[in-house]
């Protein structure tokens, strides 16, 4: 309703006027999530299975790996290294300042949290 309403009014996350809008800068920080959550999940899945067998246990099966990875730490790095490599981008072209990434940051947070608290 009206949460959704002000958040697709809301223009400090609109592009700024000048500066170039490159398809990479959107592709690539989620081309990293997605690799570094892929990546992440087997290597903690096989990490805990060997934990709890030994380095002399049996390979673990993708049954295994998925079911013992840590979900939960894999989401948070994968976003964490793609906003990391969003802001790399961005300060590098000269596109935005550190403090205004950080700022659009903040407010991606806070529009993704009501869309949480909406659902």
């Amino acid at each position: 309703g009206e949460a959704v309403k002000e958040m697709m009014e809301n223009t400090a996350l609109a592009p700024i006027e000048g500066k170039p809008v490159r398809s990479v800068n959107a592709l690539l920080p989620i081309g990293v999530m997605l690799v570094g959550m892929v990546y992440g999940t087997l290597a903690s899945g096989v990490e805990q299975h060997y934990l709890e067998v030994g380095e002399g246990g049996p390979p673990p099966t993708a049954v295994d790996v998925l079911g013992k990875a840590e979900t939960t730490k894999v989401l948070i790095w994968g976003s964490l290294l793609a906003d990391a490599v969003a802001v790399l981008l961005a300060v590098a072209q000269r596109i935005l300042t550190v403090e205004q990434c950080m700022d659009a940051w903040v407010t991606g947070i806070r529009e993704v949290t009501l869309g949480l608290i909406t659902l």
